[in-house]
């Protein structure tokens, strides 16, 4: 052994270690140190991200407790509010002052906080929904048709971009990301092995998702059910 290269207590240090490792071992620890960085960047910025949120809930809440106007202070939050308790506000305010002008009776009373209590619920939902998505959760493309006609699930793909996917994670949402969640092996990918589930549609859904609510080719297991 080269007595030069050997490690003494006074170069056991972590820049002597690199400098003297095999370019393999370098490009390893070069690799560690960036994803290290990376994930302490994604913390840091969820940290600060979660902390403003806090803040602005705290002086939401500051502003209903001190005794002014909900009208005002939800006027005050601006048409568009980043936050969803001011925009949870507006909704309910909107739906009492709708029944405000049109009169109500008791049975009415109760329909309207029904109403207020689906707008809350919608909001909410909506808001967890954008939430997930800036915080890289796996979305996976689900239907709620028993609420609304059949045949129209592929509105979601328009629903998913608007709360911030690009088209392309949209897709992957119905296809790759429902594969994984679903634990499924046999779909979500076309290639040699796999389900021969495919649709055609008439244009590029990268450039306008709406172009897959217009379904022209569909093929499942192979078959084809429906054709120009």
């Amino acid at each position: 052994m080269d007595p030069a290269a050997a490690v003494s207590p006074e170069t056991f240090d972590a820049l002597t270690l690199f400098l003297r490792a095999d370019w393999v071992v370098k490009l390893v620890m070069i690799g560690l140190a960036a994803a290290s960085l990376w994930s302490w960047t994604v913390i840091l910025d969820k940290l600060f991200r979660f902390a403003a949120l806090n803040r602005e809930a705290n002086r939401f809440e500051d502003a209903v407790a001190s005794g002014r106007s909900l009208e005002e202070i939800a006027a005050e939050a601006g048409e568009r509010p980043r936050h969803a308790l001011p925009r949870m506000l507006q909704g309910a305010l909107k739906e009492w002052r709708d029944a405000r002008q049109k009169g109500q009776t008791d049975s009415q009373a109760a329909f309207l906080v029904q109403r207020i209590d689906r707008v809350l619920d919608t909001i909410i939902a909506r808001e967890s929904q954008r939430k997930a998505i800036r915080a890289g959760v796996k979305i996976a493309f689900g239907t709620d048709a028993a609420v609304f006609p059949h045949g129209d699930n592929g509105k979601e793909f328009a629903a998913l971009v608007d709360k911030g996917l690009t088209p392309l994670q949209a897709i992957q949402a119905a296809t790759i990301s429902a594969m994984d969640l679903l634990g499924l092996k046999d779909r979500g990918v076309i290639e040699a092995g796999r389900l021969a589930d495919i649709i055609a549609v008439p244009g590029n859904p990268l450039e306008n998702v709406r172009v897959l609510e217009d379904v022209r080719f569909v093929m499942k297991g192979g078959l084809v059910y429906k054709k120009p």
